[in-house]
């Protein structure tokens, strides 16, 4: 049916967005993920600061400390500035490719819409999919 059809085309579509993303999110555990957004937020407030401390960034503190196998007393603030702007780089990262992957998820899924028939959403499914490949490059 039409619409069944109209349906397995947006799960094909959103199965490719989710392969894009996924080598980024395999990457890390779930809940590392949930902690991405209070990182880059330490992450800028150090950086911006007038006088940067480790107090300002308590979470990245404690996470340098325990991935360079010191006492955090020992922490000195160019270590955590150098991992601070790790954070910032990777969220860079992170936001490029997804507001790519939510652009072209709401194009493709508009099209998917105005597809007349099978044979034209088989083609924007073609042209998402090569379109959805360039975003790893």
């Amino acid at each position: 049916s039409p619409a069944g059809q109209h349906a397995d085309a947006l799960a094909q579509l959103r199965a490719m967005l989710d392969a894009a993303t996924r080598p980024i999110l395999d990457a890390y555990p779930a809940a590392e993920r949930l902690s991405w957004d209070a990182k880059e937020a330490e992450a800028t407030a150090l950086l911006v600061a007038a006088t940067p401390s480790l107090e300002l960034a308590p979470l990245l503190a404690r996470e340098t400390a325990v991935q360079l196998a010191i006492a955090p007393e020992v922490l000195t603030i160019e270590q955590l500035l150098a991992k601070a702007t790790t954070v910032l780089a990777k969220g860079a990262t992170w936001r490029a490719l997804i507001s790519a992957v939510s652009g072209l998820r709401q194009r493709y899924e508009a099209a998917i819409a105005d597809a007349e028939d099978d044979t034209a959403r088989r083609a924007v499914l073609a042209g998402a999919a090569a379109e959805i490949a360039g975003l790893a490059g």
